[in-house]
């Protein structure tokens, strides 16, 4: 049973194995990401908003907060990593909605992830939406500014913003009561079960390596308040569905991630965020085109290294010596990705702690069908 996150120092590869090229991570939290590549050999230094403790047992870094005495921003972040030496750079959330950003930030840099254009396109509502119409994707309806409510049709509204991230700022409200503000757009709400899907990419073809459910607003992870109702608080691996149900949810989730690859040129490590409907069909609500905090629980299940496949499905760096091994990424299937035992669970930092009763005796989130596990510490 696994009680902490990250490797142990004496987990990781000899020094002599370590690529020479420096990486750094940059987000409002790299701790995942910064296990992932450090396990796989790769040297990183790390900006975040956080600085976690056990993240700086395994790599050097610098904390907005902490080292700065900044608060968060993608701008802060963009100042705060013009003095700090790096070979490459490869970001995580939310600076997918900072395009302008990224493509400053990877000046002089390689840029490990996908292209600043990528970003703008994917992550423009308008855009994704024409594109699933047109390949039959199934959407929720949604407004966007400018735009009038559909007729007739009888539907439950979210107002959310357009640059979106973690659930911050979702809410539900009445169309007919006010008019929809500058940088917000509605959608429709979609009872089901919320998911997220994991995959990577080379810009042509992409492979579903998990599939997690999402936890939002779950009052016993500390997140009481009405106003975040759909804030994110953590994932639980594997999906909690009939073997039958999975299957077809696997293979529904890998045909939605290849016809997204091939449109927008997808590369690296990829989620997408999913509602799998109560009427049975599923529905995309975004794409998180970065290295995103569910994977960290498909890392641990079933030993792929993320980052390392991250890397090397853009064909950008090899795996460096003694790091752990990013292939084969033939997963197929719910099964194949997962190690039998218990569930895998992940939560956000402010969760109360859910600690183990019994190596078989877990506590329950309401609500979930399935059995819950201990609280790893650190951030999402």
């Amino acid at each position: 049973m696994r009680s902490t996150v990250g490797v142990a120092p004496s987990a990781l590869p000899a020094a002599s194995g370590r690529s020479a090229l420096k990486i750094l991570l940059v987000g409002l939290s790299t701790r995942a990401m910064a296990a992932s590549a450090v396990a796989a050999g790769y040297t990183v230094l790390t900006l975040d908003y956080f600085g976690d403790r056990d993240q700086r047992l395994l790599a050097e870094g610098r904390s907005l907060k902490h080292d700065y005495a900044l608060d968060f921003s993608a701008e802060a972040l963009l100042e705060a990593s013009r003095s700090l030496r790096c070979d490459a750079v490869a970001y995580t959330s939310d600076l997918e909605n900072h395009p302008s950003v990224v493509e400053e930030m990877a000046r002089g840099r390689r840029l490990l992830g996908n292209a600043p254009e990528t970003l703008r396109q994917v992550r423009d509502p308008a855009t994704l939406r024409a594109f699933c119409q047109e390949v039959g994707i199934r959407v929720p309806c949604t407004v966007l500014p400018g735009e009038s409510l559909p007729r007739g049709a009888r539907r439950r509204w979210l107002c959310k913003p357009v640059a979106s991230g973690g659930g911050h700022g979702v809410a539900f409200c009445d169309p007919a009561k006010g008019a929809l503000a500058a940088g917000y757009l509605w959608q429709e709400h979609v009872v089901g079960l919320s998911c997220s899907a994991s995959f990577v990419a080379d810009g042509c073809s992409c492979q579903l390596i998990g599939l997690t459910e999402q936890l939002a607003g779950r009052p016993e992870l500390g997140l009481s308040r009405p106003e975040a109702a759909f804030t994110w608080c953590g994932n639980l691996l594997p999906l909690d569905l009939p073997s039958v149900e999975q299957e077809r949810l696997w293979g529904d989730a890998q045909a939605m991630a290849m016809a997204l690859t091939r449109r927008f040129g997808l590369v690296g490590a990829n989620g997408l965020d999913l509602v799998l409907g109560d009427d049975g069909e599923l529905y995309l609500l975004e794409v998180n085109p970065r290295y995103s905090a569910s994977m960290e629980l498909i890392e641990w299940a079933s030993g792929l290294s993320v980052f390392g496949a991250h890397c090397e499905r853009m064909r950008l760096l090899p795996r460096p010596r003694g790091g752990s091994a990013a292939a084969p990424v033939t997963c197929r299937g719910r099964g194949s990705t997962l190690k039998p035992g218990l569930p895998f669970v992940q939560c956000w930092p402010g969760a109360k702690p859910v600690r183990p009763v019994g190596e078989h005796s877990w506590p329950r989130l309401h609500g979930s069908s399935r059995r819950s596990g201990e609280r790893w510490p650190g951030s999402p």
